[in-house]
C-alpha cells in the first residue's frame, strides 16, 4: 500500500507521521521515495503487519557527511536493520535519508 506524505515535513515530523501511519493502519513501513516536486511529496510504501506486538521502532537518519557505510555500521551495532536508503524530500529539500528498524 502506497501513501503520499507531505514533503515539507522536517525529519522529526516525517518520522512521527510514518510511525503514526504504522500504528493506526496495522502496517509497517517498507520504503520511502521522493514523489512529485511541486508541491514536494514523498511516497511511503507499507505492508500489512501481522506481528501482534506491532513493528519495532522506526528511526530516520540524514546521511550528511557521516556517510551511509558509517551510519549503517553504527545502527547495526545497536541492533537495527536498514529498511531503506533513498533521496527524499525533507523540509521541501531533497535529502539523502536512511530508515532503520
Amino acid at each position: 500500500m502506497d501513501k503520499t506524505i507531505d514533503g515539507s515535513f522536517d525529519l522529526n515530523q516525517l518520522q512521527n507521521t510514518l510511525i503514526t501511519e504504522e500504528q493506526l493502519g496495522f502496517v509497517k513501513l517498507q520504503s520511502v521515495k521522493a514523489g512529485a516536486e511541486t508541491p514536494p511529496t514523498n511516497v511511503a510504501t507499507f505492508q500489512d503487519d501481522t506481528n501482534p506486538t506491532g513493528a519495532s521502532s522506526l528511526l530516520l537518519v540524514l546521511v550528511g557527511n557521516a556517510g551511509a557505510d558509517r551510519i549503517t555500521t553504527e545502527q547495526r551495532s545497536r541492533g537495527r536493520v536498514l529498511i531503506f536508503h533513498n533521496v527524499i524530500f525533507v523540509a521541501s529539500q531533497k535529502a539523502d535519508v536512511m530508515g532503520f528498524r
